[in-house]
């Protein structure tokens, strides 16, 4: 959680325009216009209110897109079947790898760009770049299906929790060298320092 929560935030300090957002979510959402404090985020984050925090979802959806902080586990193939004509025989060990998945020109429209709309619906950024619907699937964060990750709810609401708190709370800033090309690195040669007061 302490990885993805790094990822989140680098993404959201070097786009300040979605930190404006998920500000103006949160007041309007949870806090109803009163500054907030510890025992307001106390008293008014629920497990209900989470569900209404759509735009600090996608952008920490979209940080874990492109930083996934796990990048897939093994699968097992339990039939016979065929991927764009490539045969995949029953009892084949089969890698989904999320971080290749999550950075594919076939699935998202330019994918390097930090762009959390691509979980709206209604948005242009929600298509495969020929203009279909993207599958659920394509976001392979926790995985899918009968073999996801059980604690995926836990882990986002934590992160969002988590967020809410740092964000409502502190103010913060880049005070070293981003990274130029949208994504966190865990490990980096540059000096990547973060802020807050």
């Amino acid at each position: 959680i302490s990885a993805a929560l790094a990822a989140t935030l680098s993404q959201i300090l070097q786009n300040p325009e979605e930190l404006k957002l998920i500000e103006e979510e949160l007041d309007s959402e949870l806090f109803d216009g009163e500054k907030p404090t510890p025992a307001l985020i106390k008293e008014k984050l629920t497990r209900d209110g989470l569900k209404n925090l759509d735009h600090l979802s996608a952008v920490v959806k979209e940080s874990l897109r492109i930083s996934p902080t796990i990048y897939g586990k093994v699968q097992v193939a339990q039939k016979e079947l065929f991927v764009d004509g490539f045969k995949i025989s029953k009892g084949t060990k089969i890698f989904p790898c999320s971080g290749v998945i999550g950075m594919s020109n076939a699935v998202w429209k330019e994918p390097s760009k930090f762009v959390p709309e691509r979980y709206d619906d209604t948005s242009d950024w929600s298509m495969i770049p020929t203009g279909e619907k993207r599958q659920a699937q394509a976001w392979l964060t926790f995985g899918s299906g009968p073999r996801a990750c059980m604690g995926d709810v836990y882990t986002m609401d934590h992160i969002k929790v988590t967020l809410i708190y740092m964000l409502s709370l502190y103010e913060w800033q880049i005070s070293g060298h981003a990274p130029t090309d949208d994504h966190f690195y865990f490990c980096t040669e540059n000096d990547f320092k973060v802020t807050y007061t």
